[in-house]
């Protein structure tokens, strides 16, 4: 199960867009952690729109306290083997980037995974894609070109 930890202060609009992104995805072993960070603007109503899906949790902080406090909390309230950071403006760009990359961890299985992440879109609409991962068991010199569950 992947954990999505999604850190929000002030980010209603942008989520009414990345929560409907990812809960589209084709593969359903995920949940999204939406840590309110003590917002002031709609945050948490658009986020409670979304928890009657059983995959949005709503965590919240009562008063802003940055975004590295609010992934940690997201951190520690995720269930799931793996935890992946989201961010409200950013958008998965196909449906079956979950699936792909359930479907490169079965067949490697790496304890952790880093992603380099380039812009598809200039500000103020960003689309980030991973394009590249890496077994860290596998010394550096002796590894495959770079693989991409996301082509």
């Amino acid at each position: 199960m992947f954990s999505i930890v999604l850190p929000a202060y002030n980010q209603g609009k942008n989520l009414q867009v990345s929560l409907p992104n990812i809960l589209n995805q084709s593969y359903s072993n995920f949940e999204i952690i939406c840590v309110n960070d003590g917002s002031t603007d709609d945050t948490a109503v658009v986020i409670k729109t979304y928890q009657n899906d059983s995959h949005v949790t709503l965590v919240n902080q009562e008063y802003n306290k940055g975004t590295l406090s609010t992934r940690l909390l997201g951190a520690k309230t995720a269930r799931g083997s793996y935890i992946m950071q989201f961010d409200p403006d950013d958008q998965f760009t196909s449906n079956t980037v979950l699936q792909q990359l359930a479907d490169q961890l079965q067949s490697h299985s790496p304890d952790m995974l880093h992603f380099r992440m380039r812009h598809l879109f200039e500000p103020p609409i960003y689309k980030i894609e991973p394009y590249h991962w890496a077994n860290p068991r596998v010394p550096y010199k002796q590894r495959q070109p770079p693989l991409s569950p996301f082509s």
